[in-house]
């Protein structure tokens, strides 16, 4: 994931982020943003744009200049004094903002709170608790957990509830944007008795 100044850009989830909110771009539009942040250390000719994005089609350069504003709109960048994307005139577009790569997820000393026991239960938590993980940094899964309704429907939720709590940025980035862990309540309480879990 790649940061300049308040604004995170996933490249993996194809999403733009503006601290916990997510801002609407289009897709091209975030496919021309995210080729001008990972060449941000030099000027990218409009060519280079067309021919990295639309290989092997033809499309009238006038499109990057809608896309260019697109991505200004989305990022507040005014034209007349840049702090994204640079303009210079019948070269190509620069982007000027620092970049620095951060990694998704947890923060460390995010685990998950273990502290309530089930018995006889230990490998599907277990499980479970890998799911959660992967959820919390940003791998796209859909988990399916089963069992009767009651006691231990309620120890999971609130086992994820807890995670969610202690960090709350990677839980509300990994439940927006990559549909992490879905509770899916109507199996929850029509399973049976046991716990499979299963991806």
């Amino acid at each position: 994931m790649k940061q300049f100044h308040s604004f995170r850009l996933d490249t993996v989830n194809h999403c733009l982020w503006r601290g916990e909110e997510r801002v609407s771009l289009a897709p091209k539009a975030f496919d021309v943003l995210r080729y001008l942040v990972e060449h941000a250390d030099r000027l990218v000719t409009q060519d280079e744009i067309l021919n990295a994005l639309w290989p092997e089609t033809y499309v009238n350069p006038e499109v990057i200049k809608k896309y260019v504003l697109g991505i200004r709109k989305a990022l507040s960048d005014p034209r007349d004094k840049p702090e994204f994307v640079e303009t210079f005139p019948r070269r190509g577009y620069q982007f000027v903002a620092p970049v620095s790569e951060v990694i998704s997820g947890a923060p460390v000393g995010c685990g998950i709170n273990t502290a309530r026991k089930m018995v006889g239960r230990e490998g599907a938590m277990a499980e479970l608790d890998n799911y959660l993980s992967q959820a919390l940094n940003s791998q796209r899964q859909v988990v399916f957990v089963t069992g009767g309704s009651g006691d231990r429907e309620d120890d999971a939720r609130r086992r994820v509830s807890s995670s969610n709590r202690q960090s709350s940025e990677s839980a509300n980035h990994s439940r927006t944007m990559c549909g992490g862990l879905r509770w899916q309540g109507s199996l929850l309480s029509r399973a049976g008795s046991d716990w499979p879990v299963g991806s």
